[in-house]
């Protein structure tokens, strides 16, 4: 719901008329924003996703975490600086929008630069990005379920690898060591979402 003054200011349009009657100031004219149509748009339109019968490498869990945070966990630089493993910095850069679908981050180890940009953003269910890393191009998705009333989550990180000929050899040689690299990754940070929510239970 916005008034027409709020509408006029944002230039938003396409509203359906509505209007509010309160005993101090009397009729107010507003509009309405269709949430429930916006959301069956939303999910009718095409996404980004790697599937699990898609994924070259795939790493899944269920969580004592309800899904928003788990979400938190993954997506905020200022968490993944506590649990990816070597990383020494992580850069964002959002577009006007905010982080969501154009979102580019540089996690820094070392010399090494991974670049990850976000291609599908539906939160807090998955979001799906491409990166390149030493291995090679690689398209991710990160889904969360919740469960139990939403006060635990089933995650999964669905990696597609998308080097071809020459990166499926290339795996034939480091992959053991890629999913080591990926499993540590992964337990990391199933503990420190566990740790996150503990902490922030105990704060006043």
């Amino acid at each position: 719901l916005v008034t027409d003054a709020c509408a006029g200011a944002l230039k938003l349009s396409g509203l359906i008329r509505h209007v509010e009657r309160y005993e101090d100031v009397g009729e107010v004219s507003c509009g309405l924003v269709d949430l429930g149509a916006h959301w069956h748009a939303e999910q009718a339109t095409a996404r980004n996703v790697v599937a699990r019968e898609d994924a070259d490498l795939l790493f899944e869990a269920d969580i004592n975490v309800p899904p928003d945070q788990v979400w938190a966990a993954m997506t905020d630089p200022a968490h993944g600086m506590r649990w990816r493993v070597g990383v020494d910095d992580i850069r964002e850069r959002n577009p006007s929008s905010g982080r969501g679908v154009g979102t580019v981050t540089h996690c820094i180890h070392g010399r090494t630069t991974i670049e990850q940009e976000i291609i599908d953003w539906l939160p807090p269910h998955h979001y799906t990005f491409r990166e390149r890393n030493p291995a090679g191009p690689c398209i991710w998705t990160v889904s969360l379920a919740p469960l139990e009333g939403a006060v635990r989550t089933h995650i999964e990180w669905r990696i597609a690898l998308r080097g071809g000929r020459r990166q499926a050899m290339m795996m034939r040689v480091v992959g053991r060591r890629v999913r080591r690299t990926l499993q540590d990754n992964f337990d990391a940070l199933l503990a420190h979402a566990t740790a996150a929510l503990r902490d922030s239970r105990r704060s006043p």
